[in-house]
């Protein structure tokens, strides 16, 4: 019960309401300048904790509390020895942090040596999973999900993740429950009261088993993100972990990855345990992204509709707020926030954060309140430059009212790069959960990687089915670890992510996407990509099956790879398929033969694919070429997921040419759209001088108006022709780009077809596009 009294004493601290208006100084009060804080050190936060009394819980004759002492460089063996000669006890100790369990009297005496930067609350770790409505059943349950991943049919063939561990990293498990307690054979405690019972973590640990039974399961027990930190290290260091797996969320930045809890995670993952996480489920009015605006020099930030506040609903009356600004991991721009609750009459102040950033503090302030329903957030520049973006995440059970943002959603850790992201779809449906957090990280990178049910059954639970991307990830774990049983061969931490990800299912015919990611995995094909035949040569392949390659390979004459056979699939794993300088030589031909499929490749050389009579898809698939990057006859199909095009001519002639995978933008012109998407990017580092990608787009023959047919460029949210030259007797336009957005052929059903306009139709759904 240890744990149950600290969990309410942080809530309590968390929500407690300012006593009054005089409790501090507010910006805008009449006459009223900053305050100079004595000891910026120390966060209010724990300040006010310091002026607590019987509200603390306490440990011998002096009553405690727990923090987290931010060190200079270097310094945190020195300050955990310092904790200890204070009387306290050091918890976890990694980086430059040090959290602890200290006399209130030493605070102060530690936040004021030379090599402590800040003293503040630990961050606590939010479970990713909610309860949903009833339903489910009692007893030995299994999760409905494993069904959507083709998990059965591996149980019966015999693969049920025999000789395969995996640490699940959670908030406490019940070790004794009957769902896994046989298949538990380790257990380790970061928790400052030991190793305790919790029922999400054994939600998540039931998940892995039922997708895994006969895995061995390490349970992980943390409350906090240095905790977590730590956990990474010691399953890294001190476990035989085949895969890690945690349904845990942090609101606190830096969301790019950059951390001591991200290389703890790379570090574990280059040493060959991968890292499956939960999205979390701020992607509905839990997250906002907003950029510095301050347009009447009041210092209050301005939001998307121009006021200086923006509202916040909590059904339950509580609400948590985490305002962080993109200036890790230390900043010197020095925001504050409040909070205002309407009392039925007017917006009171019920709580501020005002941690004073100096250069050394990280940019973060956390505050909250369980006094009303509704509620207002303010955000004030104190002391900074005044151009920064700010991430802002609610609690489970508040949402915004006016504005929130579904992209750059995705909590820590899931935002680490090599950190396999799950996002939820609802059992039994290819439906996306409204709250499934969405990417990309705010550096860029595609999140989440993929996608697994949730809303599925677990016996702690009981009738509750068990809901959220902390449902999702243990799936993925489980799956993992069949793939591990599976494997002849160790698989490395990339190639476990690898075949999950290229073998994943699609489900919007979009992905990849910040959403769904690379799709819904799919655990037979994962499995089945495993036997395929490893190929260290370019080759002639006249019989069905998969091909894959673990090293570049080129042809000194002639094409690389020549397809004859049906049902072929070669998996490039990110290699390079080239030819050699001869004319016409292709890096991948396929002649009279269909459902031929390359993925995860980089074509090279004279020709990149050519099909003739023959039918093929391309997925994660770039494309360099001196001649023809695609060339597709009349009697073929194409269907292209994901391809990247760096120059060479594109020739579609054939008789089902889909390529709305390839990056189909927003929104369309009020024309007719009759030829296909293609996007035009650069290959990263491997771009040539002044390249150019020439377009050969064939057209039907009922296009009627062929004067007003033109090729038009998607970038920047607006639509623009780029011309193109008409050929009429060959049903053809051409026209030569240099790589940027996604272009497609549009025919003059309404306006002038020229200049550039913005797009404002709905973004329409993937298609069919059939062409001459």
């Amino acid at each position: 019960m240890r744990r149950a009294s600290l969990t309410l004493f942080a809530v309590l601290l968390v929500f407690a309401p300012m006593t009054g208006p005089a409790a501090v100084w507010l910006p805008g009060d009449s006459g009223a300048t900053p305050p100079v804080t004595a000891a910026s050190t120390v966060s209010p936060q724990v300040a006010s904790d310091l002026q607590q009394s019987s509200t603390l819980d306490t440990a011998g004759t002096d009553e405690r509390v727990t923090v987290v002492v931010e060190t200079r460089s270097g310094a945190s063996l020195a300050v955990a020895r310092a904790v200890r000669s204070e009387g306290g006890t050091v918890l976890t100790r990694i980086g430059q942090r040090v959290e602890a369990r200290v006399p209130r009297s030493a605070v102060r005496t530690l936040a004021n040596r030379a090599d402590v930067t800040f003293v503040r609350r630990p961050h606590h770790l939010r479970a990713n999973g909610t309860l949903a409505a009833s339903g489910g059943g009692q007893g030995q349950v299994v999760s409905g999900g494993l069904d959507d991943l083709g998990v059965p049919r591996l149980h019966r063939n015999g693969f049920t993740g025999e000789n395969a561990t995996v640490a699940v990293v959670g908030l406490g498990f019940d070790t004794s429950s009957p769902e896994f307690s046989d298949d538990v054979v380790r257990t380790k405690s970061f928790g400052s009261d030991g190793f305790d019972s919790g029922r999400h973590g054994t939600a998540v640990a039931e998940v892995v088993a039922d997708t895994a039974p006969n895995a061995s399961l390490i349970l992980v027990d943390v409350d906090t993100m240095t905790q977590l930190a730590r956990a990474a290290d010691w399953v890294d260091a001190e476990t035989n972990a085949d895969v890690a797996v945690a349904s845990l969320g942090l609101p606190v930045g830096p969301f790019d990855g950059e951390s001591t809890l991200g290389r703890q995670i790379r570090q574990s993952d280059r040493h060959g345990t991968p890292w499956v996480v939960a999205a979390g489920n701020a992607g509905y009015r839990k997250h906002l992204n907003t950029t510095w605006r301050n347009t009447d020099g009041d210092r209050w930030l301005e939001f998307a509709d121009g006021g200086d506040a923006v509202r916040i609903r909590s059904a339950t009356g509580s609400v948590r707020v985490h305002v962080n600004w993109r200036d890790w991991p230390a900043s010197d721009d020095n925001y504050d926030a409040y909070l205002q609750a309407w009392n039925g009459s007017a917006w009171v102040y019920v709580d501020q954060s005002e941690n004073v950033q100096r250069g050394s503090q990280p940019p973060v302030e956390v505050l909250g309140a369980r006094s009303a329903r509704q509620y207002r957030l303010r955000i004030w520049k104190r002391s900074a430059a005044g151009n920064t973006s700010f991430d802002v995440f609610l609690n489970d059970g508040a949402q915004f009212v006016d504005h929130y943002d579904r992209a750059q959603s995705v909590k820590r850790p899931a935002v680490v790069e090599p950190v396999l992201a799950v996002g939820a779809v609802r059992e039994g449906t290819t439906r996306l959960e409204p709250y499934s957090s969405r990417g990309p990280t705010v550096d860029g990178a595609l999140k989440p990687e993929v996608v697994a049910p949730d809303q599925v059954d677990v016996a702690v639970y009981d009738s509750r089915p068990f809901a959220g991307t902390s449902a999702a990830a243990p799936h993925v774990a489980g799956v993992a670890a069949l793939l591990v049983e599976a494997s002849a061969d160790p698989l490395s931490s990339a190639e476990l992510r690898r075949t999950l990800r290229t073998t994943a299912r699609d489900l919007r015919g979009t992905e990849t996407n910040n959403r769904t990611g690379y799709g819904l995995v799919d655990a037979e094909s994962a499995v089945d990509a495993l036997s395929a035949v490893s190929l260290d040569a370019c080759a002639r392949v006249d019989a069905g099956g998969r091909y894959g390659y673990a090293t570049d390979v080129r042809t000194v004459s002639g094409s690389c790879i020549v397809v004859t056979g049906d049902d072929a699939r070669f998996d490039g794993n990110g290699h390079t398929l080239a030819t050699g300088a001869e004319a016409g030589a292709s890096a991948v031909r396929a002649a009279n033969a269909t459902n031929v499929t390359v993925v995860d490749a980089r074509l090279r050389g004279r020709v990149g694919l050519n099909v003739t009579n023959g039918g093929v898809t391309l997925r994660n698939v770039s494309v360099e070429a001196d001649e023809w990057a695609l060339a597709v006859d009349a009697r073929s199909t194409l269907y292209a997921r994901d391809v990247t095009l760096a120059n060479g001519t594109v020739g579609l002639a054939g008789t089902d040419v889909r390529l709305a995978g390839v990056g189909a933008p927003n929104a369309t012109l009020d024309r007719r759209q009759v030829g296909p998407y293609l996007r035009l990017d650069d290959a990263p580092g491997e771009r040539r001088e002044n390249a150019t990608v020439a377009l050969r787009i064939h057209y039907g023959a009922r296009v009627e108006n062929e004067s007003a047919l033109g090729v038009w460029r998607y970038r920047d949210g607006s639509w623009t022709r780029v011309g193109g030259t008409v050929d009429s007797g060959e049903n053809v336009v051409t026209v030569s780009l240099e790589p940027g957005g996604v272009v497609t052929l549009y025919g003059g059903s309404s306006g002038s077809g020229s200049g550039s306009r913005t797009a404002t139709r709905r973004r329409p759904e993937p298609r069919r596009v059939g062409v001459a």
